[in-house]
């Protein structure tokens, strides 16, 4: 458009649903990687490495859901509202009684 905007509500949507099934996937991931044993992979120094992949693992996936969680509620706010703006100019363009 040469004037204004256009928002995608399906793609919007599908962003979201993506961004949801990725933090569930995330989420499962590190749970899983907490109930792995990393005491028994052959050595203390592999055994160590490997606690310490677990503990940076965790962390930083658990940055990285909470971050993809917050940019799902925006985009449903965002798409809340926009659908909201949508219909009150629908109803001022073509409800309106008496106009």
């Amino acid at each position: 458009m040469a004037d204004g905007y256009f928002v995608d509500v399906p793609a919007i949507t599908k962003l979201i649903d993506t961004l949801q099934r990725a933090e569930h996937s995330i989420k499962a991931a590190t749970h899983n990687l907490r109930d792995a044993n990393t005491t028994a992979l052959g050595s203390p120094a592999i055994d160590k490495a490997g606690d310490a992949f677990c503990k940076r693992w965790d962390a930083s996936l658990s940055k990285i859901a909470k971050v993809t969680g917050k940019v799902t509620e925006d985009l449903n706010e965002a798409k809340k509202e926009y659908l909201h703006r949508e219909e009150q100019n629908r109803q001022r363009f073509h409800g309106g009684a008496g106009r």
